[in-house]
């Protein structure tokens, strides 16, 4: 979804709304569901929810790790943005 704003990473247990999460196992997509986690990082081979915003990628948890950094980068500098 273009028009959805994340401002930050969490696990899928702390998952808010505006945050992207991992799915790293396609059997705890219906857990997404109950998540309210705006997205998440799933298995290039999980099928995502069609209610459901993500990325579908290769390896779930270098993706993830390069996501955090993403925004803990954000925070240290203070700059804005998604």
């Amino acid at each position: 979804d273009p028009q959805l704003t994340i401002h930050g990473a969490q696990t899928l247990d702390d998952a808010a709304a505006g945050t992207i999460t991992l799915i790293d196992h396609a059997d705890k997509l219906p857990v997404l569901a109950k998540s309210a986690a705006s997205a998440a990082v799933v298995p290039a081979d999980a099928e995502l929810p069609s209610e459901s915003s993500g990325i579908q990628v290769a390896d779930g948890h270098a993706a993830f790790v390069k996501t955090v950094g993403h925004f803990r980068r954000r925070d240290r500098t203070g700059l804005g943005g998604t």
